[in-house]
C-alpha cells in the first residue's frame, strides 16, 4: 500500500503541473483488490478492476439478453390465473406478478452467471462476486421502495386524519398543503436512517457479509462522524469574491523561474547570461524538465478582510501606476519601435540577455 500511495501522490503532483492523458499512463504498480478487515472479514473488490470488467461485460450482456426469452409470457399468464383464483384485486395481482417475474428473471440470471465457464476463468469466485453485487443492488432498491411506501402511506393517513378532524379547514388547500408538508418532514426526520437499517437487515439475512460491512460503515459515518465534520467545516468560511492585480517585475534578475519535472515543481534561482544558448531538447520531451518564467507578481485581496474596498483601491492604484511607469518610462523610450534606441541604432535590436 505504501508504494501505491506514493505512486498516486506523484501522479497528482504531476497532474498539477503537466498536461497528459491519464488513460495513456502505463501503471507499473499492481493495485490490490483483496483486503481483510480488523475482524478478519475478507473484502473482495476485484469488480473495480477494469481488465476484469472489460472481459466480463460482453458475457454478462449476452446472459441478460438470453434469459429474457422463452419463459416470460407463459410464466406470467400462469401466475395471473392462479392469483385470480384467489379472488385478488387487479392492483394486487399486478404487484404480485411484477415481483414474481422479476424474482424469476433474477434467479435465472444468477444461475447462468454461476455456471458460465468463461466467467469462472476470469478469477476465483468472480461469479460469486457478480451475483452478490447484483443481489446488493436489488436489496438496496427494495429497502428504498419499502421506506418510500411507508412514508406515502403515512401521508395518506395524515391527510385522512386532517379531513376527519378539521372538515372545514381541510378544504383550504394552502392550509392542508402546509400541514401535509410538515407531516412529511417529520416522517422523513424519523426515517432518516431507515433505508440503511432495512438494507443492513436484509443483507445480513441473505448472508451478504461484504454488503452488510459497507452499509454499516456508511451508517456509522453518517450517524457519528458526519455531524462532527460538518460542524468543523462550518467554521471555515470562504470569501465571496477574490480580486487579483498583476504587477510587473522590472528587473529580469527578479523574475521567478520554476522548474517542472515528473510532477514536481520548484523555484530555482535565475542566472543572467550574455551568450546565447542552443536548446537541444524540445519542450514536449517528457524526459526533460520544463522551465516556466513569471514576469509578474499577483497581488490579491478578498472580501473576508475589513475595509476591503479601501484595500482594493490602494492595490489597484499601486499596480496601475507601477505598470504605467514601466510601460511609459522603460518600454516605450528604450524597447519600442519609436524608442531612442530605434532612432539611433542602424541594426535590429535583439535582446542579448538569456535566463539559464
Amino acid at each position: 500500500m505504501d508504494s501505491l500511495t506514493t505512486y498516486v501522490r506523484s501522479q497528482l503532483q504531476r497532474a498539477a503541473t503537466e498536461k497528459f492523458d491519464i488513460h495513456d499512463i502505463d501503471c507499473e504498480i499492481q493495485i490490490p483488490y483483496l483486503f481483510l478487515t480488523p475482524k478478519e472479514l475478507e473484502i473482495d473488490l476485484r469488480l473495480f478492476s477494469r481488465s476484469i470488467m472489460r472481459k466480463a461485460l460482453p458475457i454478462l450482456l449476452n446472459i441478460l439478453e438470453r434469459e429474457r426469452r422463452g419463459w416470460f409470457l407463459h410464466f406470467r399468464e400462469r401466475l395471473i390465473s392462479e392469483l385470480r383464483d384467489k379472488k385478488m384485486t387487479d392492483t394486487e395481482i399486478e404487484e404480485e406478478v411484477n415481483a414474481a417475474v422479476m424474482q424469476e428473471y433474477l434467479q435465472r440470471v444468477y444461475s447462468s452467471v454461476l455456471k458460465h465457464p468463461e466467467l469462472a476463468e476470469l478469477g476465483d469466485k468472480i461469479s460469486n462476486c457478480l451475483v452478490q453485487q447484483a443481489q446488493s443492488v436489488v436489496i438496496m432498491q427494495k429497502a428504498y421502495e419499502r421506506v418510500e411506501r411507508d412514508i406515502r402511506f403515512s401521508i395518506i393517513e395524515q391527510k385522512n386524519h386532517l379531513v376527519n378532524e378539521y372538515p372545514v379547514l381541510s378544504r383550504v388547500k394552502p392550509w392542508l398543503k402546509m400541514k401535509l408538508k410538515a407531516a412529511e418532514l417529520h416522517k422523513l426526520s424519523k426515517c432518516k436512517w431507515s433505508v440503511h437499517e432495512e438494507a443492513l437487515n436484509i443483507s445480513q439475512k441473505h448472508n451478504l457479509q461484504q454488503t452488510a460491512y459497507f452499509i454499516s460503515r456508511d451508517l456509522t459515518f453518517m450517524r457519528e462522524r458526519e455531524p462532527v465534520f460538518v460542524e468543523e467545516l462550518r467554521k471555515i468560511k470562504t470569501p465571496t469574491r477574490c480580486f487579483c492585480w498583476p504587477c510587473r517585475i522590472w528587473s529580469p534578475k527578479n523574475w521567478i523561474v520554476r522548474r517542472n519535472f515528473q510532477g514536481f515543481s520548484e523555484v530555482i534561482p535565475n542566472v543572467i547570461c550574455q551568450q546565447a544558448t542552443s536548446i537541444v531538447t524540445p519542450r514536449s520531451d517528457p524526459s526533460q524538465p520544463i522551465f516556466l518564467v513569471e514576469k509578474e507578481v499577483i497581488r490579491k485581496n478578498s472580501t473576508r478582510w475589513p475595509f476591503w474596498r479601501l484595500l482594493n483601491l490602494l492595490q489597484r492604484i499601486w499596480c496601475y501606476v507601477w505598470n504605467a511607469m514601466y510601460l511609459l518610462g522603460f518600454v516605450v523610450p528604450y524597447e519600442s519601435p519609436v524608442s531612442i534606441r530605434a532612432l539611433l541604432k542602424v541594426k535590429p535590436i535583439i535582446s542579448n540577455t538569456f535566463i539559464i
